[in-house]
């Protein structure tokens, strides 16, 4: 319980109770008719169930921090940025996806999210990179443009952080080459 973060030792209404019983009605019937690996589909179906209930916990506590409706807001800005991670992010284009000013939308920002805007997108540029990196049809040069850095230098010094090797070293590392 504790690794989907579901609350232990306290009532925990879920958001829709219908839902949880449709699982738990699938593992039953799983457990009944014992299929070919029934018992991998009953601990699928299990993990299934703890992810969404650890997902409206987590929204629960979200939501807490402010107005519902403004945290589906920035869930919606925060899949636009990081789905456009190679886009120009800059912290005047930002805070007019949610209507808030400079300041309000980097609190905001980081109490529903955890961290900052720009670290978030950071984050998934790497993650991008990493990904286009192990093309061996792209150079460092033309993975870094296409995950939205104009300076190499930049590129991997930021990669060389969050990954602790140069981009270089992490195509070699992963493969073999």
């Amino acid at each position: 319980m504790s690794r989907f973060k579901v609350p232990v030792g306290e009532i925990f209404y879920p958001k829709d109770p219908e839902l949880v019983r449709a699982f738990i009605e699938q593992i039953f019937r799983e457990y009944n008719t014992r299929d070919v690996q029934f018992e991998d589909q009953m601990d699928s179906l299990l993990r299934n169930m703890f992810v969404l209930m650890s997902r409206n916990a987590d929204l629960r506590e979200k939501e807490s921090v402010g107005d519902p409706a403004l945290y589906k807001l920035f869930k919606e800005a925060r899949y636009t940025m990081l789905t456009n991670c190679e886009r120009e992010w800059a912290s005047t284009n930002m805070p007019g996806m949610v209507s808030l000013s400079r300041s309000q939308f980097y609190k905001y920002y980081h109490d529903f999210f955890g961290l900052s805007p720009m670290q978030d997108v950071n984050l998934a540029r790497i993650e991008k990179a990493k990904v286009l990196l192990t093309n061996e049809n792209y150079k460092v040069t033309e993975v870094a443009q296409m995950v939205g850095y104009s300076s190499i230098h930049h590129f991997s010094r930021t990669f060389r952080e969050h990954v602790g090797m140069s981009p270089l070293a992490y195509v070699k590392a992963v493969t073999g080459a």
